[in-house]
């Protein structure tokens, strides 16, 4: 769990590499910045 907390704590520069489109063979794996998902959009 502390690998995930460190991850996490990172400025949202460092994270973006990591993003959902970066993984092309699996497109709904990696990290999505805050207010970016929603369930609803209207």
């Amino acid at each position: 769990m502390e690998i995930d907390k460190k991850f996490f704590l990172q400025p949202e520069g460092l994270k973006h590499p990591f993003s959902r489109q970066s993984f092309p063979k699996s497109p709904n794996h990696g990290w999505v910045s805050l207010e970016t998902e929603k369930l609803n959009p209207k």
